[in-house]
């Protein structure tokens, strides 16, 4: 007689065993989802373990309460042995080492608690009742403690569901939230159900098992994915009724002349647009070769070329061919014949596609201009002596302009600092990338006396030679500020805003048409700090120290546009370790970001993850691979080591 408690597990029993039969159907219409069917032998494994627990909670002897564990733990290898492979499939993420080594270790155990005698499996002397209260129903059941291979059959059980509790939060996490979120919250419910059932089953604790209700969670998972998986299809088919619509449609309706043939060449169908391009009727065209519609002079050509694609050397074919109407007219047409692809299991091509449009019209135009063009090939001819000599005379002079840019960027070369100089406890380098043979860009750097030392990067507007002019200029205005200051006449050179706010003077009243960008600093070796002022220099400099990159957001007027304009000095104590990096606006021409804060942050990472290397910035932004970059690029860094 069935007991009370055991009547839930039969309703459970039910429903697992409905579900597994189901999805076993579904498995054979679906045979290449392998999924339904490892799915379907885990609910059928896990119905027979509710059954059985109905039997263990209507024992009234110790022999009955034994023989039923028995078979309890039977069917639980075979849904963890199941349940494995049905996780391997639905994530594609389990080992194939460990699918195997459950097996075996299911396997062993299923065997084992099948056959091994009682004493091997259970203590046979220690029989234990179970009473307790379930829901406010008192529940009662026999059954023998286990011995240590049985509580060890649990324990291993537990890591096996705890390496699939792994897989699947690394399978919500690498690849799908929304297909591996079911999976992980029925694996975390199941998980809970068989720490749960062992705890039980060791007598750790006094409860009904539950894992035959934890099982529910993935009757639930499947039955969500079954639901979106058919709505998914469902969607697919409307799509593909909508597309044979729209193609019959097209096929129909368009101008251009389609054809279908087999690789015969013999016409299985054909558009209004084709019958009309060879004066016929649909049912004159269907069952007859194309090749014959065509001028006998290009059929073999035609052939060839069909043979050529049948056998695999390309899958299409376009040229202008002549075709012939029932009045023996003749007309020009510009045909493409392609394959129709055939199953995937088949590597041959099922028929061609012939589209065909009507160009005489314009094959008598090309005629007339062949004959426009050999006439002024002809006048041409008498004209070639004259430009020959003419092109002479030009590349003589464009060379002549190639050496004196030559020279220019020698001149501006010289006026630059080494590439890499140490001055006191700072280390300077630069990097320059002009965008023609004359940079509108220029850095220097310099010791002003034993205390401070100066530094500056500027960017003219425009590029090219004009550009470089000004470059010239600003380095004789700094050159000659550090005079005076030699010459104790002025200490404009120690102060960034002055001497910014004299050259845009300077600059205006020359009235040469450009502007300039300037960013000048001082740095105090003795005590660290750096006073500076900002002509518009944009990108913002990025300081780098403790490994992290910051830019500093220092707003300024460029140089030469506002008789009005005017500088101030700012301070920063710098870190006693740090590199200082700047960049012309030229870089940002070579960034992919949508934004110029995007830029500037991207510049930031840039300096970041080359520890303020000049050399790897460069390669970061593939400077070495540009011959002539949009605008002028610079680099300046300066580090205190």
């Amino acid at each position: 007689m069935i007991a009370s408690q055991s009547v839930p597990a039969v309703v459970l029993a039910s429903i697992t065993l409905y579900t597994g039969v189901y999805h076993l159907l579904l498995s054979s219409r679906r045979r290449r989802k392998r999924t339904d069917l490892t799915f379907a032998l885990s609910c059928l494994a896990m119905g027979m373990y509710d059954i059985f627990c109905a039997g263990l909670y209507s024992a009234t002897a110790v022999e009955d309460g034994m023989m039923w564990q028995r078979v309890q733990m039977v069917s639980l290898a075979f849904v963890g042995m199941t349940f494995v492979w049905f996780c391997s499939d639905y994530t594609g993420a389990v080992s194939r080492r460990f699918r195997w080594a459950s097996t075996g270790f299911f396997t062993v155990m299923a065997v084992t608690m099948a056959f091994a005698p009682d004493t091997l499996i259970f203590h046979v002397d220690w029989p234990v009742l179970r009473a307790f209260r379930f829901l406010g129903s008192a529940v009662s059941y026999r059954e023998v403690e286990f011995s240590l291979i049985g509580v060890c059959f649990h324990l291993l059980s537990i890591l096996a569901f705890i390496y699939m509790l792994i897989v699947g939060l690394r399978f919500y996490r690498r690849v799908s939230h929304v297909r591996a979120l079911p999976l992980v919250v029925a694996l975390v419910c199941f998980f809970f159900g068989v720490v749960h059932d062992t705890a039980v089953a060791v007598g750790i604790i006094q409860s009904i098992y539950l894992l035959e209700y934890s099982y529910m969670g993935m009757v639930i998972l499947m039955a969500t994915r079954l639901s979106t998986e058919i709505a998914e299809i469902s969607e697919t088919r409307a799509l593909l009724a909508e597309l044979e619509t729209r193609f019959r449609a097209f096929f129909r309706n368009t101008a251009v002349g389609l054809a279908m043939t087999d690789c015969e060449g013999t016409i299985k169908r054909a558009n209004p647009g084709m019958c009309q391009m060879f004066g016929r009727s649909s049912d004159e065209l269907v069952g007859q070769s194309m090749l014959d519609y065509f001028h006998p002079n290009d059929q073999s050509t035609l052939q060839r070329m069909v043979d050529r694609i049948l056998s695999g050397n390309g899958n299409t074919f376009r040229s202008e061919k002549r075709y012939q109407w029932p009045d023996g007219s003749i007309y020009w047409g510009d045909i493409s014949i392609s394959t129709v692809a055939g199953m995937k299991d088949k590597k041959e091509p099922e028929g061609l596609i012939w589209i065909m449009v009507e160009i005489t019209e314009r094959r008598h135009a090309v005629d007339s201009i062949r004959a426009l063009n050999e006439d002024l090939e002809n006048k041409i001819q008498s004209r070639t002596h004259t430009l020959i000599a003419t092109n002479r005379r030009l590349e003589e002079s464009l060379q002549q302009l190639r050496d004196d840019e030559e020279a220019g960027k020698s001149i501006q070369t010289s006026l630059l600092p080494p590439a890499i100089e140490q001055i006191g406890p700072l280390v300077f380098s630069r990097l320059l990338a002009p965008s023609f043979y004359m940079s509108g860009d220029f850095v220097d750097y310099f010791r002003i006396d034993e205390q401070h030392v100066g530094f500056y990067i500027a960017d003219v507007s425009g590029h090219g030679v004009s550009s470089s002019f000004i470059t010239v200029l600003l380095k004789s205005f700094m050159s000659y500020a550090r005079e005076r200051f030699t010459n104790n006449e002025d200490r404009v050179v120690l102060n960034p805003g002055m001497l910014l706010t004299r050259l845009n003077t300077e600059l205006l009243g020359q009235d040469i048409g450009k502007h300039l960008t300037l960013f000048y600093g001082i740095i105090d070796t003795d005590t660290n700090r750096l006073t500076y002022a900002n002509g518009g220099q944009f990108p913002y400099p990025i300081l780098l120290s403790g490994g992290a990159a910051a830019g500093m957001q220092i707003k300024g007027t460029p140089l030469g546009m506002f008789p009005f304009s005017t500088y101030e000095n700012a301070d920063l104590d710098l870190p006693q370790a740090f590199v200082f990096v700047f960049f012309s606006d030229g870089v940002l021409e070579l960034l992919d970001q949508a934004t110029l804060m995007e830029k500037q942050q991207h510049l930031e990472t840039v300096v970041e993850r080359s520890d303020g290397d000049i050399g790897r910035m460069g390669k970061r932004l593939t400077l070495a691979d540009i011959r002539m970059p949009p605008d002028d690029v610079s680099i300046l860094t300066v580090q205190r080591i």
